[in-house]
């Protein structure tokens, strides 16, 4: 979906926070500035191409500023980020900091409360994961009253989607993968969705201070 979105906006500079091995296909997009960020660095990190410029750099517990530019980037991505962060408040004001006025902050967090994620942190604790545990406990409401209360962006689209159990494809968890999506499948049928309401993915515009949005 994000390559999708990447293609309709008109954007030069991207950052990728929290990037792995990358959020979005970066090969398809010879033509862009690429910034990616992670702690650490990713197994692909020697693949990507030229045009991207990675960066390792640990968790700013301390609110230190990114080694970044203001009003530099179009597009600041954070997929799968801000629930394993202890200061996600941080964050979210280094992203509007660092993105141009009128660009664009691409943001997908999941709802604490669905069935995904309480299995994900259940298992996160027993058998632990590359991508860590998940700290934060968002909903649709509170992570809205975050991103408002410390910055100007301002809601442009949203989209809520099903739970795919992607992380039980661990090695460790993978054998209970298919089982699982066929037990929430055969729930699906009978009216009863265990998947539903398990993501959000969310698209805000970063506005100049006093602007209202019509």
């Amino acid at each position: 979906m994000i390559d999708e979105i990447i293609e309709k906006l008109k954007v030069t500079h991207i950052l990728d926070f929290g990037c792995g091995d990358g959020s979005f296909d970066y090969n398809k997009f010879p033509s862009l500035s690429i910034t990616a960020i992670d702690k650490r660095t990713p197994e692909k990190a020697r693949e990507f191409p030229a045009n991207v410029k990675f960066i390792n750099i640990y968790e700013n517990n301390n609110e230190t500023l990114l080694p970044l530019n203001d009003n530099h980037f179009d597009l600041v991505v954070m997929n799968w980020v801000l629930e394993h962060v202890t200061n996600p408040s941080f964050l979210i004001t280094e992203a509007e900091r660092v993105l141009k006025n009128g660009g664009y902050f691409y943001v997908t967090i999941p709802d604490y409360k669905s069935l995904q994620d309480r299995l994900f942190r259940l298992a996160t604790t027993n058998v632990g994961s590359k991508l860590g545990p998940h700290i934060q406990k968002f909903t649709f409401q509170n992570f809205l009253e975050l991103i408002y209360s410390t910055t100007n962006f301002k809601l442009e689209k949203f989209v809520v989607t099903e739970a795919g159990f992607a992380f039980m494809k661990h090695s460790i968890l993978e054998v209970f993968h298919k089982p699982c999506m066929g037990f929430m499948n055969f729930f699906k049928k009978i009216g009863v969705n265990l998947l539903a309401n398990s993501d959000y993915i969310f698209i805000f515009r970063l506005y100049p201070i006093n602007y209202v949005k019509e």
